[in-house]
């Protein structure tokens, strides 16, 4: 398996991973914050949660193809966004062979990756108050095959976060929650990074057997990407690079990203490669309304099914 590769799907995943407890930040341009002008940002008093309607646990997460691929106007420019469909497009051109949704579906049939949604709203069709709250989940009898059978229970991994995420609306069965800022934490082999996200949302169809037709959408601002995640990056992919197990591997990290060939993928040949560079420098969205570009774009899409939480 190719490590990019492998990082890539990583990626994804953990793009969806919103957890840490909402602001008081100002929403942003355009109607009052929430989708369509209607939905409010996140921060609410956890003891006005409406009752559980739904525990449900990813399944299923759908890469972008392109930018088109889930994109949603984040800045209400009438342009749709999704600047990470772009990249895996760019990647997927510069070598066909990868199949990042392929690897990605391994991860998580082997119960790498647990990501577990809480519906608060007081029906499944109409409701003018829903949450959702996002956890990390923690397999508890330790069984991957049935994760996703609609039937598993799944505690809580140690210090995952228990407050709402996002907040919307049900109607006629399609949840729209968001906008709101979150801190997504990004896992990177051995070593792990937080990047604080913004506008922030969640749509999805609801039924009694979970989520079907989800985006998870939002954006990173280019310094957060650029000062957070790219030196960590940087390490993991270099630590990777001097560990790896299979030559085809190391040749692929070799051509692709030490450009001097001494041995040492580092922070400033991430951010000068033709690839990363992408994703860490050029930005797409304006959320604050000065007209300038400053955040990256990402949506993927996702399904999730039953499941019981136990905290």
């Amino acid at each position: 398996m190719l490590t990019l590769a492998r990082w890539l799907g990583v990626l994804a995943v953990v793009l969806t991973m919103a957890t840490a407890c909402s602001s008081d930040s100002d929403p942003p341009p355009g109607g009052d914050g929430g989708v369509d002008g209607h939905v409010s940002e996140a921060g609410v008093d956890a003891g006005a949660l409406p009752p559980t309607a739904l525990e449900t646990v990813v399944s299923r997460l759908i890469l972008p193809k392109s930018g088109s691929d889930f994109a949603v106007d984040l800045d209400n420019d009438g342009v749709s966004d999704n600047h990470f469909g772009r990249i895996l497009a760019a990647l997927a051109t510069a070598n066909p062979t990868i199949d990042l949704q392929q690897q990605l579906e391994t991860q998580m049939a082997r119960g790498v990756l647990l990501l577990l949604l809480r519906l608060h709203a007081t029906a499944l069709d109409n409701a003018s108050d829903a949450r959702v709250a996002a956890f990390f989940g923690r397999d508890l009898d330790a069984d991957p095959s049935n994760d996703f059978s609609g039937t598993n229970t799944f505690g809580l991994q140690q210090g995952s976060p228990t407050s709402l995420i996002l907040r919307g609306r049900l109607t006629a069965g399609q949840l729209e929650v968001g906008p709101g800022p979150l801190t997504l934490p990004f896992p990177l082999g051995e070593s792990s990074a937080l990047v604080d996200a913004k506008n922030v949302r969640l749509t999805a169809k609801v039924s009694p057997n979970g989520f079907t037709e989800g985006v998870f959408s939002g954006a990173f601002s280019v310094d957060a990407m650029s000062t957070v995640l790219l030196p960590e990056l940087a390490r993991e992919i270099d630590r990777q690079y001097k560990t790896s197990a299979t030559p085809q591997g190391k040749k692929f990290l070799e051509d692709n990203f030490d450009l001097d060939k001494n041995g040492t993928i580092t922070e400033d040949e991430l951010r000068n490669n033709p690839i990363t560079g992408l994703l860490f420098q050029t930005a797409d969205v304006d959320l604050d309304g000065d007209q300038q570009k400053e955040s990256i774009s990402f949506a993927i899409g996702f399904e999730t099914v039953l499941c019981t939480i136990k905290e």
